[in-house]
């Protein structure tokens, strides 16, 4: 888990606290879901938003160094393989903490639509 962090550079930090506030959120939602939706919905925003900063910063470098460091074709083919796939922890990382809100999110409208219909 050190290593994903590391190597998805110090967006991580910035997404991975998006990502907290947004757990946090949802756990809200579900126990009052009228009060809470808009800010889930845009801490759910905010956390790929912020994932998709990481990997466009992550690929503007890899660039720019594939550009300016490598002569050789397959070095250069292979550094910009490695700074792909490590510029795509970011987005792995919100994507996996979006999800997980969102099925806490699906159990909050399940219950309200339940309590609803039973009024």
């Amino acid at each position: 888990m050190g290593m994903f962090f590391a190597e998805g550079g110090p967006v991580m930090i910035l997404t991975a606290l998006f990502g907290f506030l947004l757990a946090g959120a949802s756990v809200l939602t579900l126990l009052r879901p009228a009060r809470y939706w808009a800010v889930t919905s845009v801490l759910a925003v905010v956390t790929l938003a912020s994932g998709m900063l990481g990997v466009s910063l992550g690929l503007i470098v890899t660039c720019r160094y594939v550009a300016h460091g490598s002569e050789e074709p397959v070095t250069g083919a292979r550094i910009l393989l490695q700074g792909v796939a490590e510029s795509l922890n970011n987005a792995v990382l919100a994507l996996a903490i979006v999800v997980v809100s969102l099925l806490v999110c699906a159990v909050a409208a399940w219950r309200t639509t339940r309590v609803t219909s039973a009024t």
